[in-house]
């Protein structure tokens, strides 16, 4: 299964780069997560409870963070199983910046991804699993986007 698009945040690259890669930010914005724990520089063994369609169950799995480029490119490279089946994916996000001619920096995240899946998840079909796939990178999206609003609220408080 491959997954691409692209998701737009209202800050400068390097702040959008800094929410991606905190620790703190990745727990919170992966979905059903229990359990973040790094065992080494940019690599996460993790527990998630995620339910598709009728087949809910909890995952063990890997998250890694390779081929940093800071604050264009990176890798993020998934792995799990658990009782319902496996999966196995990989994401390439490339980040950019656009001016817009104003005076507020939006930056760009294109992503594309592949996913592999087996057990009783591949027994769903990639017509009902696309649509999970896509919600699920949209809820990460919109999770890192209120980190990153937060953070831009609490520099405005600091600053008065």
């Amino acid at each position: 299964m491959e997954i691409n698009g692209e998701y737009k945040f209202k800050a400068p690259i390097n702040k959008v780069w800094d929410v991606l890669m905190d620790k703190e930010a990745l727990q919170a914005s992966v979905p059903g997560c229990e359990k973040f724990e790094e065992v080494e520089p940019q690599t996460y063994n993790v527990v998630m409870k995620v339910g598709v369609a009728s087949i809910k169950g909890t995952y063990n799995g890997r998250i890694t963070i390779a081929d940093a480029d800071q604050p264009k490119h990176y890798k993020l490279i998934v792995g799990g199983q658990g009782g319902p089946g496996f999966l196995n994916g990989e994401g390439i996000f490339d980040l950019s910046e656009n001016s817009n001619g104003g005076d507020d920096p939006e930056t760009v995240v294109a992503y594309k991804g592949t996913a592999n899946v087996g057990g009783t998840l591949a027994g769903i079909g990639a017509r009902m699993l696309m649509p999970v796939a896509k919600k699920l990178v949209h809820d990460f999206f919109k999770s890192m986007e209120k980190r990153i609003d937060t953070g831009s609220e609490q520099k405005s408080a600091e600053t008065a």
